[in-house]
């Protein structure tokens, strides 16, 4: 795999502890919260991929949990924005989230010309069309074109079946395969 991406990686920064969870051949990159307990994104890129950490979308929204990397194509058409996300009630209400959200894809639709690609755990379940979050949350991907890619369940439990963990395009032509690892 030439991108690994992480939500929820639970980590600090913490350099002794970060030192551990390197893999050799691929460069790290994390945000990570030291105020609340949990949460936080990253991401592991082959070596041979190149990419730019884009902190400066990250600034757009501090308040979200979120990880830009901006990956270069064969050509200025073929690059790819990807962002890393993870939303927690701990840090922000729904409705705050969904308002940032919504800026922040306001935004970078017109800033970007190329691919947008964001994945991580939503914490909204797109198995509950019917539920008021995750209508209004499908409502800003459509008003931007995107499309969520993942179909099945991402989240198996004894009693439950959840979609909460998103791969989110604005070109689903271009993925060419998208699934669930079990």
């Amino acid at each position: 795999m030439d991108i690994i991406t992480m939500s929820e990686t639970w980590l600090k920064n913490n350099p002794a502890l970060l030192e551990y969870l390197t893999i050799p051949g691929y460069t790290i990159v994390f945000r990570n919260r030291e105020s609340i307990k949990g949460g936080e994104v990253g991401a592991y890129t082959r070596d041979s991929k190149e990419f730019k950490h884009r902190k400066d979308i990250e600034l757009l929204q501090p308040d979200l949990e979120h990880l830009w990397l901006e990956i270069p194509g064969r050509n200025k058409h073929s690059k790819a924005l990807l962002g890393v996300f993870y939303r927690s009630e701990r840090i922000l209400t729904y409705s705050d989230w969904i308002e940032r959200i919504e800026a922040l894809l306001g935004h970078l639709t017109v800033e970007w010309d190329s691919l947008l690609i964001l994945t991580g755990d939503m914490n909204i379940d797109m198995l509950q069309s019917r539920s008021p979050t995750t209508r209004q949350y499908q409502a800003v991907l459509d008003a931007f074109g995107f499309h969520q890619m993942i179909k099945q369940p991402t989240r198996i439990a004894k009693t439950s079946r959840t979609i909460i963990d998103h791969i989110v395009s604005s070109r689903p032509q271009r993925i060419t395969h998208s699934d669930v690892i079990p």
